[in-house]
């Protein structure tokens, strides 16, 4: 009977690590998870934020290309009327279509 109970407690020791080693690979396993899940949040947050950051770089690209291309086309009629030799024009004077007396 003792070899009995001594190989009874041997396997009852054996199931007991196997069952422990069970436990921490699951914990570890879940550990895993859940930092891999944490980071994987946190560089979704980081890649939404830069998304944002190119919307707004790109609206200002296109309004800093439309003052560009302003700034270059009135450069180019300057020299259009340079090159004509054109006069500038410091006061504008209006001529009225409409006469002043009323319409029947």
């Amino acid at each position: 009977m003792d070899q009995v109970e001594k190989y009874r407690k041997i396997i009852l020791s054996k199931k007991v690590t196997v069952m422990v080693f069970m436990w921490v690979l699951i914990f570890i396993g879940f550990s895993t998870y859940m930092i891999s899940m944490s980071k994987l949040s946190v560089s979704g947050f980081k890649i939404s934020e830069v998304e944002k950051n190119i919307k707004t770089l790109e609206e200002e690209n296109k309004k800093l290309t439309l003052e560009l291309s302003n700034v270059t086309n009135m450069a180019s009629i300057e020299q259009f009327g340079e090159a004509k030799k054109m006069v500038k024009v410091d006061k504008i004077d209006y001529i009225d279509s409409m006469p002043s007396v009323a319409m029947k």
